[in-house]
């Protein structure tokens, strides 16, 4: 069966189409789509998703529909992640989206985004051992723990590059004062959020922010091709963040063009996130992935409709 598969989050709405193999339980990647609502844009917890961005999301779902039916598909799932959880008019906006596109959005809960994310991200690095991902999102971080293809351990934190983006930054290049102020909230967080046991042997990052920074450092195109399955060390991070760090957002998107679409103004602080949680899980380099969360619902989905359990 063929199936598509949005992930709706609070920078990014991603599109997954895919063909699943239900003799072998595996999905075939048919196409992927990339697009930035931002939806988080001006949100704080308790407040609103602003009336423009979910204009914006309804757009990207129509057209996204309509790639689904060009390749037949039988169900199109769509999941909603921290911008749902933290809106007070989600409701009205999932009501929305189903009146004028016919979808249902799915608003998951911090831990069911961090095991969605993990059971699709760890697609790119199968095995029966100790694994950790690391999903950087525009609301949120979510963090998993696992074996295997199963997670155990699930964290999910409020540290979203667009939420710390408009809490501490308010000029850009980043001062040195926003930066250790969001370096701090960073620290903290994750120094309450991690369990004390975790010892992955493996760290997978997917989503936008590890896949830009291997583009950068490697000067390669920023397409599953080209990222999946590439190691990043913290020592390259942080080499390119230095490189990013004094300069404003007009002037790296100029430099490095369609790679900075929707992140010159978030790319540093995703960074921080990355190396800082890289390190509190006691590894040194990630697995580069463009599977993740859309991946994992993709296939939660398949598997039920196949008759598995999930």
């Amino acid at each position: 069966m063929t199936l598509a598969s949005v992930d709706l989050g609070s920078n990014t709405a991603l599109l997954l189409v895919a063909r699943y193999d239900a003799a072998n339980d595996r999905l075939e990647t048919l196409a992927n789509r990339y697009r930035i609502p931002r939806l988080a844009r001006g949100l704080r917890p308790g407040g609103e998703i602003a009336e423009d961005r979910a204009e914006e999301a309804i757009s990207i779902l129509r057209d996204y529909q309509a790639v689904a039916r060009n390749y037949q598909c039988v169900e199109t799932v769509v999941v909603g992640a921290a911008a749902f959880r933290n809106a007070r008019n989600a409701s009205a906006l999932v009501e929305r989206i189903e009146r004028e596109t016919g979808l249902t959005t799915r608003v998951l809960s911090g831990e069911e985004e961090a095991a969605l994310g993990y059971r699709g991200a760890q697609l790119e690095a199968p095995g029966e051992f100790a694994k950790a991902t690391i999903d950087i999102g525009g609301g949120s971080t979510e963090i998993a723990l696992g074996v295997g293809d199963e997670p155990r351990d699930l964290v999910t934190t409020p540290l979203g590059v667009v939420r710390l983006r408009e809490e501490y930054i308010d000029a850009f290049p980043l001062s040195n004062e926003a930066f250790a102020a969001i370096r701090r909230e960073i620290r903290d967080t994750l120094r309450n959020a991690l369990p004390r046991s975790a010892a992955p042997e493996l760290a997978i990052g997917p989503g936008g922010t590890p896949a830009t920074l291997l583009a950068l450092a490697e000067r390669t195109p920023l397409d599953e091709k080209s990222i999946d399955g590439k190691r990043l060390s913290v020592e390259t991070m942080r080499r390119t963040l230095e490189e990013l760090r004094p300069r404003t957002p007009e002037e790296l998107r100029d430099r490095y063009g369609e790679l900075m679409e929707g992140r010159a103004d978030v790319i540093v602080v995703g960074g921080m996130i990355l190396i800082e949680t890289t390190r509190a899980l006691g590894v040194e380099e990630i697995v580069v992935t463009t599977k993740g969360l859309r991946h994992g619902a993709a296939l939660e989905r398949a598997r039920r409709r196949a008759g598995y359990d999930f």
